[in-house]
């Protein structure tokens, strides 16, 4: 399951002071995707393992997993995001937005439908984790890597 973080990503870009070059915009715009995917990583992560403390283990694995293989992304990506914030800090209310947006992301892993398998938030939960170490993001959305720097 992927975040839409569309509209959150242009309310965040909206707030900040952004380098004139197109390559610069498209360095800025990676680095706030990267930053809500690790943000929305560590807030579901916290929310499964206390849900499904079973799977504990294997989310903070997988976690530790896609850190690894992505770190210079990441890196590079938190570079830019202490850059922007420094430019401009974030107002409580977009703060408050963020929190509201992962509250949401929680509710679609977690849900119980009528229709679906027991235990289907645990499920969600493993696919969600085990997606990011099996390199989904980086085949997915190349173009933020590619701006990052590292193909």
């Amino acid at each position: 399951m992927k975040l839409s973080s569309s509209a959150l990503i242009a309310g965040i870009l909206l707030c900040y002071t952004l380098p004139a070059s197109a390559q610069d915009i498209d360095r800025y715009a990676a680095a706030a995707n990267m930053h809500i995917w690790v943000y929305a990583a560590e807030g579901i992560a916290t929310r499964c393992a206390k849900a499904y403390p079973g799977i504990a283990k294997q989310i903070a694995n997988d976690i530790a997993k896609w850190k690894r293989a992505d770190k210079a992304a990441i890196d590079r990506a938190a570079i830019l995001w202490r850059q922007m914030e420094a430019a401009s800090p974030r107002p409580a209310s977009e703060v408050q937005e963020d929190e509201m947006q992962l509250d949401r992301l929680w509710s679609q892993l977690s849900e119980q439908g009528p229709q679906d398998p027991p235990n289907v938030g645990k499920l969600r939960c493993s696919a969600y984790f085990a997606d990011r170490a099996g390199g989904a993001l980086r085949a997915h959305r190349p173009e933020v890597y590619s701006a990052l720097g590292t193909k």
